[in-house]
C-alpha cells in the first residue's frame, strides 16, 4: 500500500534544531513531559515517532500522542493527530486482517484549548490501563513496527537524541 503525498503538508512531523551539545531538543514542556513518561514504558511497550509524535503499542492498545506546543491551536492539533492516526490504521491493514482502534491524543497541561488534552502523568495509564489487544495481535503490530513496515509514517523507537538521554539499549545494559 503506497501513500500518495505523505507526510501531509498540515501534519506537523519538522525535526528540532540541535542544542549546543547536540542532542536535539523538544520545542516544549509538553514534549519532554511526554518523552519523560514514556521513557518510563519502555520496556512494556513498543515505540516509534514521527517528529515529535509518538505511537506506542502495547497490551492497552495502540495510541498516537502529540505534545501540544506553545503556538499550537488545540483543535488543529488534534485533528492533525487524529488524521496521523487514521492513516497508520490504513498502512496496518495493508498487513494484517483484523486491524485495532488507534487512540489518539494531544498531551499537555494547557487548558485554554477547545479540545480536551490529556495530562503527561495520565500518558502511562491510560497507555498500560487494561488489556485490549490479545497476544497474538500485538506481537504481529510489534513486528510491523520492528521491520519498518508503517514507514515513511512512522520510525521505530525514539530519535537518537531521546534514545541515548532516556532508554537504555541492550548493548549499555551488558557493559552496566
Amino acid at each position: 500500500m503506497t501513500l500518495v503525498g505523505f507526510p501531509a503538508p498540515h501534519l506537523r512531523t519538522t525535526t528540532r534544531p540541535a542544542d549546543e551539545e547536540g542532542v536535539s531538543s523538544p520545542r516544549s514542556t509538553n514534549a519532554r513531559a511526554l518523552d519523560a513518561v514514556l521513557s518510563s514504558l519502555a520496556r512494556d511497550v513498543t515505540l516509534a515517532h514521527s517528529g515529535e509524535n509518538r505511537l506506542v503499542v502495547g497490551r492497552g492498545g495502540m495510541f498516537v500522542f502529540r505534545p501540544l506546543e506553545d503556538d499550537d491551536d488545540g483543535v488543529v492539533a488534534l485533528a492533525e493527530v487524529e488524521r496521523l492516526a487514521i492513516l497508520t490504521r490504513d498502512r496496518i491493514a495493508g498487513h494484517l486482517a483484523w486491524v485495532p482502534f488507534i487512540d489518539w491524543f494531544v498531551v499537555g497541561d494547557d487548558t485554554r484549548t477547545d479540545c480536551t488534552v490529556l495530562a503527561p502523568d495520565l500518558v502511562g495509564s491510560t497507555a498500560l490501563e487494561r488489556e485490549t489487544i490479545g497476544a497474538s495481535v500485538l506481537e504481529d503490530l510489534r513486528q510491523l513496527v520492528d521491520r519498518g513496515e508503517l514507514m515513511p509514517m512512522w520510525f521505530k523507537g525514539v530519535p537518537a537524541a531521546w534514545e541515548r538521554t532516556f532508554v537504555p539499549t541492550t548493548d549499555t545494559a551488558r557493559t552496566a
